[in-house]
């Protein structure tokens, strides 16, 4: 929250200074420093924030490595198309080859990341499910992925290489089937939600992750006398606290 406060905060005032009737350029490129700074913190601290021990097909390392690759194939592409729609001459020169090459680049190691998340990842399994079950599509959502992404890059690939310009119509269509592709993965990390099996009761959640069958049926046995002390415990504490309010 912090980082997308800052960077966010940051941003605007950028786009504000601008349009100071004195505004000096090197207070503008400051600005533009900071900015950018932000938001690489930001985008770690997306990276880092589905980090949690409760939800174990989450808790790798593939999934920081993969949004930040996400954000290296999209970036450049939609970039492109900014650049494009206000008609940034040095486009048409090294720049647009060098985000594609960025882009191009991020997207084969970001195949990679997927396919090695796939074979770590889907044979997880808790006594309930297997991440293979949650997500059975899994290989088609990452070819789907690919795909959709080499489209895209292509688009805007096509006119650099034949010395065209990039028209604001094609940059668009690029940046539409880029982060189309980037999406049907989100879906599919969203599908692989796996917390570790629990039981529910009175007394909150009792994890059994990894546990013996037996040892499990034994967490449930104590969680069952925990809930009927804390049934006969409110039977006596509730008509006490009632009783002080309205006193």
């Amino acid at each position: 929250m912090c980082a997308a406060v800052l960077f966010l905060g940051i941003s605007g005032l950028h786009w504000l200074y601008q349009f100071a009737e004195h505004a000096r350029q090197r207070v503008l490129n400051v600005l533009l420093g900071a900015a950018m700074v932000a938001s690489l913190a930001f985008l770690i601290s997306v990276a880092f924030a589905y980090a949690s021990r409760t939800v174990v097909t989450w808790d790798t390392p593939f999934v920081p490595v993969a949004l930040c690759l996400n954000a290296l194939v999209g970036g450049p592409v939609l970039a492109l198309f900014c650049l494009r729609f206000s008609r940034w001459s040095p486009l048409e020169s090294r720049v647009g080859g060098m985000l594609l090459a960025l882009s191009s680049a991020a997207l084969l190691a970001n195949a990679g990341v997927y396919v090695a998340q796939g074979m770590s990842v889907l044979t997880m399994r808790n006594y309930l499910v297997s991440a293979e079950q949650l997500v059975p599509t899994y290989g088609a959502m990452a070819t789907v992925f690919f795909l959709l992404a080499v489209a895209g890059v292509a688009v805007d690939a096509l006119p650099l290489m034949r010395g065209r310009g990039i028209s604001v119509a094609s940059a668009a269509i690029a940046s539409a089937l880029v982060f189309a592709g980037i999406f049907v993965m989100r879906f599919a990390f969203y599908m692989m939600h796996m917390p570790t099996a629990s039981v529910y009761s009175a007394v909150g959640v009792v994890p059994c992750w990894g546990t013996d069958p037996v040892e499990g049926v034994s967490m449930i046995a104590d969680a069952s006398a925990k809930a009927a002390h804390l049934r006969t415990m409110s039977t006596l504490v509730v008509p006490c606290v009632v009783a002080s309010l309205e006193a």
